[in-house]
């Protein structure tokens, strides 16, 4: 082979070579940025630490799914219940517990906290066309006296909250005020809470005791 014809063999290896350099990082920069319709890349190549937050998103919602499969499977129920300072609730597992948890003043306010589980939630639309998530849940209290025999059902305002998610974490306040002080004596408290949307309920019993003794 002659030396021009060698040289350029050489040259056109070089081409090739090169385009195969360049058709390659074509490639990788598409695999490590997105693109527009104008060819502008929109978003850095993710980083270690992003990819392992991705991964752990996908580990939680999965996590989620499980859990929301086992909530609908699980009896509708108070998981929590405790009496609790008039006032202190600011939320699921914010409060501050009445004590002693059964003793009450004459004319005091008893304020029953709830942590209710494996209530139903309703898929609902707002005025926009946006899904939301209803819960609404129907208490009533009825109060037993045992030196009298005598019993007063109260029935109470619907508990109804609407989210974007379905949400696990709600807490129901019933409030029993004595308008009235109740006369020194033992008292038994049946709340009865309902699923509006499933019809299922359950039953609280609060044994109480109303004295004018100080026993804190």
């Amino acid at each position: 082979m002659n030396k021009p014809r060698q040289l350029w063999v050489i040259l056109f290896v070089l081409f090739l070579f090169a385009n195969l350099v360049v058709i390659s990082n074509i490639s990788l920069t598409q695999l490590s940025y997105g693109q527009t319709g104008n060819n502008t890349s929109t978003h850095h190549s993710l980083s270690p630490n992003m990819l392992n937050g991705t991964k752990n998103t996908i580990v939680l919602a999965k996590a989620r799914e499980q859990y929301l499969s086992a909530w609908n499977q699980t009896d509708f129920q108070s998981a929590f219940d405790t009496f609790i300072i008039p006032g202190s609730s600011e939320g699921y597992g914010l409060y501050d517990q009445h004590r002693p948890d059964n003793v009450f003043r004459p004319g005091e306010t008893m304020v029953l906290y709830i942590e209710p589980v494996g209530f139903t939630h309703r898929k609902v639309t707002d005025e926009n066309g946006k899904t939301l998530y209803e819960i609404k849940l129907i208490p009533s209290v009825t109060i037993f006296s045992q030196a009298t025999n005598q019993s007063q059902t109260l029935n109470i305002a619907p508990f109804d909250l609407r989210s974007h998610n379905k949400n696990t974490e709600f807490d129901l306040t019933i409030t029993v005020r004595q308008e009235t002080p109740f006369p020194s004596g033992n008292y038994k408290l049946a709340y009865d809470v309902t699923d509006a949307f499933s019809g299922k309920s359950f039953e609280i019993i609060k044994n109480v005791k109303i004295t004018n003794i100080s026993m804190r």
